[in-house]
């Protein structure tokens, strides 16, 4: 993982916002679930219906309807069960499920470090987990290396892209 140069104040700071022990609190308050995890299962033939209730909400898998189904069993009236069901049941909402937890994961690490940024967005912690995957032979190897050599990593812009500054370089921020 990059050495870095970042402000303090502009970084979460705290570990409430993903808490590591309640995956329902992590859903609402990160908005994993409908960005990371519905998207997706959207995609898969997933549908979303609504009750009697607005509040009524219900996820049903592909080929599942409400009149012929059993809710909690065939489908689901809680993130919570979708997430269980997921993760139980292989094939490409398995898929879903793993990414899911990549992203709490590299979000959970960030914030432990410092490095995730008080105005990040669920695009931004999507190609974290991406960029993560297709690096990980240059931060393992190369970056390592680049450390000792002096290089710095800064990613005090979230405008931008993260810069790779080499030793004796200071970079001057436009005011």
């Amino acid at each position: 993982v990059p050495s870095k140069v970042c402000k303090e104040s502009n970084y979460v700071s705290s570990l409430p916002i993903l808490p590591g022990k309640d995956v329902a609190k992590s859903l609402k308050e990160f908005h994993l679930f409908q960005d990371i995890v519905w998207a997706r299962l959207l995609n898969l033939g997933w549908k979303l219906e609504i009750g009697s209730r607005k509040s009524d909400t219900y996820y049903l898998p592909p080929g599942i309807s409400r009149e012929t189904g059993l809710v909690r069993k065939d489908y689901f009236d809680s993130r919570i069960a979708v997430l269980k069901y997921i993760e139980q049941h292989g094939g490409k909402g398995r898929e879903v499920y793993d990414f899911f937890r990549e992203c709490l994961s590299v979000g959970r690490e960030l914030i432990k470090k410092r490095q995730l940024h008080k105005n990040y967005t669920m695009d931004f912690l999507e190609n974290e987990v991406k960029r993560r995957k297709g690096k990980d032979l240059f931060h393992s190897i190369v970056w390592n290396r680049l450390i000792k050599l002096g290089w710095k990593y800064d990613c005090s812009d979230t405008n931008e892209k993260p810069m790779y500054i080499p030793p004796g370089v200071n970079v001057e921020k436009e005011q």
